[in-house]
């Protein structure tokens, strides 16, 4: 049994090679046209989502845990963030990105039916 710390840090790992071809598309074709601007609220959500994971990957690790309530509250929760950033931030591509909101909620849906 791993400790939800060092599963952390292996996610955290493995999402190198998965955010990796991002980076370099950005870097090397819409750096000119998209420039990096920097904003407190980037260190603040990296802060936010390290507290989230390990509080999901230690909520995991309770023997006496409802795995089927804990994985669809975790990715339900992504609800919030986007409301936040349309009400908020006034966000600008929220109609794009509630068609995956809802695709991703169908899903949800459908697993909780099984």
């Amino acid at each position: 049994k791993l400790a939800p710390i060092a599963v952390q840090a292996w996610f955290s790992i493995y999402l190198v090679p998965v955010m990796l071809p991002l980076a370099l598309r950005w870097w090397f074709f819409e750096r000119s046209r998209k420039p990096f601007v920097w904003r407190w609220s980037i260190p603040l959500i990296a802060i936010l989502l390290l507290i989230a994971d390990y509080t999901y990957f230690a909520a995991l690790s309770d023997p006496e845990a409802l795995i089927a309530i804990i994985s669809p509250l975790r990715r339900v929760s992504v609800v919030v963030a986007f409301l936040f950033g349309v009400f908020h931030l006034k966000e600008k591509n929220w109609r794009t990105k509630s068609l995956c909101i809802l695709s991703m909620l169908a899903g949800v849906f459908l697993l909780s039916l099984t």
